[in-house]
């Protein structure tokens, strides 16, 4: 019977303030669907910067004059350069073959050579994942002899370290941002709902309800406003994404506890946006 009570009643709170609670939910959902779109690229960013730290590479280029005992020297001491755990040697015919799967015969039929160098691809560890770091182990590889040129494209590596260190410290700022936003909206509108049964609670504290049994509906519908707009938010993300990887498959991945946060984010807000507004209107 109690139960069917506090549901009945915070059933009657949204009915009393209905147009507040819709722009309490949809204040939610909004707030909630930015902050879950930056979260989702920025864990998508990092997804594929942890993928291109897996395969940080260099190519260096052996010079045309060294022979087989002065490469496989040459292959020793760069293996002992602090940040590199691998080398390969790619010989010219192999350089040739490559180039020929992917680019055709022609040129080769035309040059009547092969004019392709051997080279060493290193792999490098992931604690020199920065241009510090990169740049250091570059110029230690050039300083080799036998070492013609070293070619790096880490540009689109840093630049992603750059948009994740973004994305991360927006996101910190925007979840302030949603907290105030949400717990001000929610707040305010539970506040609407005891102003309007102010007569009925005041008749409640007559008859010897407690203070827990007056309040208990109310933070069910703040927490219910909350939950709501999570789940607005979080239907708004996953449709998007869909239409997203639709449109470039595998740009973007939709974690599946992430839209299972929002919801809960959303009625955790509802929930304290209800406790701060009955701590100092009821």
């Amino acid at each position: 019977m109690r139960l069917r009570y506090l549901l009945e009643e915070s059933r009657d709170g949204f009915r009393r303030a209905w147009g507040s609670c819709v722009l309490s939910i949809l204040t939610v959902a909004f707030f909630l669907t930015l902050l879950g779109f930056l979260t989702l690229i920025s864990a998508n960013i990092s997804y594929f910067k942890s993928r291109l730290n897996e395969q940080l590479q260099m190519q260096a280029f052996i010079s045309n004059t060294l022979d087989d005992r002065g490469i496989a020297a040459l292959a020793d001491k760069l293996r002992r350069i602090p940040g590199v755990i691998k080398v390969q040697f790619i010989s010219k015919d192999d350089a040739a073959q490559a180039f020929e799967h992917e680019f055709g015969k022609e040129m080769f039929s035309v040059l009547q050579e092969n004019p392709l160098p051997a080279s060493f691809t290193l792999l490098l560890s992931g604690q020199y994942n920065h241009e510090a770091g990169i740049e250091q182990i570059a110029a230690e590889i050039k300083q080799q002899p036998g070492i013609d040129e070293v070619v790096y494209h880490f540009k689109t590596w840093l630049q992603l370290q750059r948009y994740a260190s973004l994305a991360n410290t927006t996101s910190w700022i925007l979840l302030l941002f949603v907290t105030v936003g949400s717990l001000f909206v929610i707040s305010n509108n539970i506040r609407l709902v005891i102003a309007a049964r102010q007569h009925i609670i005041s008749t409640m504290r007559m008859v010897g309800a407690t203070a827990a049994f007056i309040r208990t509906p109310l933070f069910i519908e703040g927490t219910l406003q909350g939950m709501i707009g999570g789940g607005i938010a979080a239907m708004a993300l996953f449709f998007l994404f869909e239409f997203i990887n639709a449109t470039v498959p595998g740009v973007v991945t939709v974690p599946g506890h992430i839209l299972g946060i929002l919801i809960l984010l959303g009625a955790a807000l509802g929930l304290l946006g209800s406790a701060l507004a009955v701590r100092k209107y009821l």
